[in-house]
């Protein structure tokens, strides 16, 4: 995946874009010319999936961490506030006309210094649920038709 963001950046740098659509031999990509929009929205598609499962990730790891709801709306809010800060600086980034190939290095960078913690914490995640207690919780007793008094 992120070689192929970087081949697309590097053709990007090539063919620099125009009115937010890319230009490559001095024409704009539509949507309608198949041939030449695939590969872009492909990529396009595979990026927003590989979105949600680093959200699934992080929702998954602030669940790990306590029972408690209201710890967990707490983390939940703080984990929305640093995204939505990095919304802010990726805007701004943009804003002030920073090359997107250096955009792309910084993500990376940030991406390659958390997953260190983030193994460590998802391997010292211990399974704490006793299946054998919900089983317990929530068995059907069927009810017994024959009185044997």
């Amino acid at each position: 995946m992120w070689g192929c963001t970087l081949a697309f950046q590097i053709v990007y740098l090539d063919h620099p874009a125009s009115n937010g659509l890319l230009k490559i031999d001095s024409t704009f990509i539509d949507y309608t010319q198949s041939k030449q929009a695939a590969a872009p929205a492909l990529l396009f598609c595979l990026m927003g999936a590989v979105s949600a499962m680093w959200q699934s990730l992080a929702y998954w790891l602030i669940g790990v961490i306590t029972d408690d709801t209201q710890s967990l709306t707490r983390y939940a809010g703080f984990y929305k506030c640093i995204q939505s800060l990095g919304a802010v600086v990726a805007w701004q980034l943009e804003a002030q006309s920073v090359s997107h190939l250096t955009q792309i290095i910084v993500n990376w960078s940030l991406v390659v210094l958390a997953i260190p913690s983030i193994v460590y914490f998802v391997s010292s995640v211990e399974d704490d649920y006793d299946v054998e207690a919900e089983q317990k919780k929530f068995k059907i007793y069927p009810p017994n038709f024959i009185d044997i008094a």
